[in-house]
């Protein structure tokens, strides 16, 4: 089995896997969700994480290139105020 697209947390902080890895099914769901089955999958490297039964393939898949990089903007950002433009009535 292998990956469709690059995997990221749920939170976007960590890359679980790439497009194109070989992975093994660990465990099913007992339920299937409204949206897809989510299934317990193992890398090469033995890190365990969920991915939608949509997101694997029994194909080989090629890999990307260039890895795609991930933009964590950590600073907000903030916005100016506008000079006040009130007229006064005298």
């Amino acid at each position: 089995m292998y990956l469709n697209q690059n995997i990221f947390s749920s939170f976007r902080h960590s890359q679980y896997g790439n497009k194109g890895d070989k992975i093994k099914i660990i465990s099913r769901s007992a339920c299937i969700n409204l949206h897809d089955e989510v299934l317990i999958v193992e890398n090469a490297q033995g890190k365990r994480f969920p991915v939608l039964a949509s997101n694997i393939t029994e194909d080989a898949v090629r890999q990307n290139q260039q890895p795609q990089e991930l933009i964590i903007n950590r600073q907000p950002i903030r916005k100016q105020r506008k000079a006040a433009t009130t007229q006064t009535l005298f």
